[in-house]
């Protein structure tokens, strides 16, 4: 059993506690508006960052020698508009570098992360190297990267994803996704419970299984036939023009061959089951 993946399984709940932890954004600390009211702007800053490192691992077997690249790249937010982004930073690092003791930093957690080969438990000897060789019998390739990208902002919040792939031997790839929403108003991640009314997830179930059904092409009895297991809410929840949208990674309802699943829900269908700040939120 290998000691490390960085495919965000344990994220929710670190995702659900950070979403608590916000403070309030500062007053007036929206975006700017001309003299002339015509044109509005929201000031932003960040930082690409990225960082990767190869290495040639064997152990006590002689046949056995492989290499990993780990990598890592960062859409990453140093500054908007005045806003309190500090619990917004913390989530991004507490989610991408979840084996990093005490990521306060971005450049030393992006350090960390690279640089820890040993934690993927695969060898006894690892060495670090410039290049890795094509794909071949005796050369066995892996990899594991993550990335973080800006999916959208307003001056009311901002909505990035976390992507994490690896490849450690197998058929094919892992690719995990978590998306995730910031409002800026209440320093909050817009978490689940955030969203909705306590028990809203048996008025959620209907309508989300049509409208993944309907994003497939399929009918719902079909969707209910193809499922992996009892169909469920997704705690994975963000906002994205102004919808509600459940994420599903692959393997999580459906088999890999339909990859992730992003179920997109108009506000208006469910009003009756959000919260009072969601409904302020989702109005117009």
């Amino acid at each position: 059993m290998r000691k490390r993946s960085i495919l965000l399984t344990s994220a929710l709940a670190s995702l659900a506690l950070l979403s608590a932890c916000g403070g309030k954004s500062d007053e007036g600390a929206g975006q700017a508006v001309s003299n002339d009211g015509l044109i509005t702007s929201l000031p932003l800053s960040m930082n690409i960052k990225s960082a990767e490192k190869s290495y040639r691992i064997t152990s006590t077997d002689p046949e056995f020698t492989c290499y990993l690249t780990i990598s890592t790249s960062l859409q990453w937010p140093e500054a908007i508009a005045s806003y309190d982004i500090k619990p917004l930073q913390d989530t991004i690092l507490t989610l991408m570098y979840p084996d990093v003791k005490e990521p306060q930093d971005v450049n030393a957690a992006i350090t960390q992360f690279v640089t820890d080969a040993k934690s993927f438990d695969l060898g006894d000897e690892i060495t670090e190297v410039d290049t890795v060789p094509e794909l071949s019998i005796d050369n066995q390739i892996y990899y594991a990267s993550n990335q973080l990208q800006m999916m959208e902002i307003s001056d009311e919040l901002v909505t990035f994803s976390i992507t994490a792939s690896q490849y450690m031997g197998g058929a094919h790839p892992m690719t995990n996704s978590i998306p995730f929403t910031y409002d800026f108003d209440s320093s909050e991640i817009i978490s689940f419970d955030w969203l909705f009314k306590e028990g809203a997830d048996e008025n959620l179930v209907p309508v989300l299984k049509e409208a993944i059904a309907s994003q497939l092409n399929m009918t719902v009895q079909d969707f209910e036939d193809s499922l992996l297991s009892d169909f469920k809410v997704s705690d994975m929840v963000y906002i994205l023009n102004g919808h509600i949208v459940f994420h599903y990674n692959p393997y999580e309802i459906l088999p890999y061959s339909f990859g992730s699943i992003d179920a997109v829900i108009y506000p208006s269908e469910i009003t009756d089951i959000l919260t009072p700040q969601a409904v302020t939120l989702l109005k117009d």
